[in-house]
């Protein structure tokens, strides 16, 4: 009878212990769930950084661009003697080299066409140069808006001219 008291304590207590085990199992399957749902979160989160970072930097890019751009055209207003007028090819040579260099690493060297392009946005802004007064104005029959257009044009540093 004592054999058989202790197999079934021991039974017991082997229950015991397994289902002690299966509480632990159970618990740890639970924090492991928790645990992939933070992870996935997580994911998420820093997905989600990773493009406003992403976004940040190309807008940081486009501001130091712009910046460089800006310095450039105070060089160019520079060279051009006040209310004096120049042309784009006028212009370039006169232009330092290091400044042309320097373009050459914001993505766009510096070149006749590119300086006309820079120019005409900033004539179009009157930010540097004033537009010369027989400038062709062509009306864009998409819009209905004003366009105009510098290139090969004479552009003038006037003292109007916001900097």
């Amino acid at each position: 009878m004592r054999e058989l008291d202790e197999a079934t304590a021991l039974r017991r207590e082997e229950a015991q212990d397994r289902e002690h085990l299966l509480g632990i199992i159970e618990t740890l399957q639970a924090a492991n769930a928790a645990l992939k749902a933070k992870g996935v979160t997580a994911d998420q989160n820093g997905e989600h950084l990773q493009n406003r970072l992403v976004k940040v930097e190309n807008q940081l890019e486009r501001f130091r661009a712009e910046e460089f751009w800006d310095r450039v055209m105070q060089e160019v207003r520079d060279i051009i003697r006040n209310g004096s007028a120049m042309t784009s090819a006028e212009i370039l040579p006169e232009i330092r080299t290091w400044t042309v260099r320097g373009a050459a690493l914001h993505k766009e060297p510096l070149t006749l066409g590119v300086l006309k392009k820079k120019m005409d946005v900033r004539v179009t802004r009157c930010k540097y140069f004033a537009p010369p007064a027989w400038r062709h104005v062509v009306r864009d029959a998409l819009d209905g808006a004003l366009t105009a257009s510098a290139t090969g044009n004479r552009i003038r540093h006037g003292p109007n001219v916001a900097g």
